[in-house]
């Protein structure tokens, strides 16, 4: 095979599978089930207003690892063990990376709560900015391989010789008889790219690659479609 076809092929190959797994991954992370996490610890704090008769509870909630933000039921008794209310609470984490508190208002003195469930679920690499750096990569990564698809090349056919025409993702250029006659290298361009060179002092020979990598030959100001491949 032509090195020239080779190294298409073998770009297009390597963008592709670059392409679907910054693609796949990401999906498949964020359609991974989150994990419970484990308690380890909690710790409350009531300050009663006996004058509202309403008690203000902080309840501080510690895991065995990092985790996110998340729900927490909870139910609170007085001091006979009396159900005063049941509260599905949505904990924040702290300053520790394992911690959650919130605050509950409960109507009554408050004198003891039992953590009934926790949705609260460990926390994973994809969190916060790590998303971002996703989504960054995605879009490059659509830009690179939208334009290794269109990469292209042509050989001609001209007085017996291999006339190479090459339009990559940087490199551009017109090769004859094995050697390299003009070339342009430049990422994706908004205006077409031109590239000329005279052959044994008498053919002229002027290429065109459009802005979609199309490329268009010309012999002495005539159009030329023989072509190999």
């Amino acid at each position: 095979m032509l090195y020239e076809k080779k190294k298409l092929l073998i770009c297009k190959i390597v963008i592709t599978v670059l392409f679907l797994v910054c693609i796949i991954v990401p999906i498949s992370i964020s359609l991974t089930p989150a994990k419970i996490a484990n308690i380890v610890d909690d710790e409350g704090y009531c300050d009663y207003d006996a004058s509202l008769n309403s008690s203000d509870v902080e309840i501080f909630v510690k895991f065995d690892t990092k985790v996110n933000d998340g729900y927490i039921k909870v139910s609170f008794y007085d001091e006979s063990g009396k159900t005063l209310s049941t509260e599905n609470g949505h904990f924040y984490r702290t300053d520790d990376d394992k911690e959650v508190s919130d605050t509950f208002y409960i109507k009554g003195n408050v004198k003891g709560y039992k953590i009934i469930s926790s949705e609260i679920t460990r926390e994973t690499y994809t969190s916060g900015i790590t998303k971002y750096i996703f989504i960054i990569i995605d879009i490059f990564m659509i830009f690179i391989f939208l334009g290794t698809m269109l990469m292209s090349c042509k050989v001609y056919d001209l007085d017996g010789k291999d006339l190479i025409v090459y339009s990559g993702l940087y490199r551009h250029y017109i090769k004859y008889d094995g050697t390299i006659l003009d070339e342009h290298n430049t990422f994706q361009t908004y205006v077409p790219i031109y590239l000329s060179t005279t052959i044994d002092d008498e053919t002229y020979i002027e290429v065109t690659i459009s802005t979609m990598n199309r490329i268009f030959l010309k012999v002495n100001d005539k159009l030329y479609t023989k072509y190999k491949y």
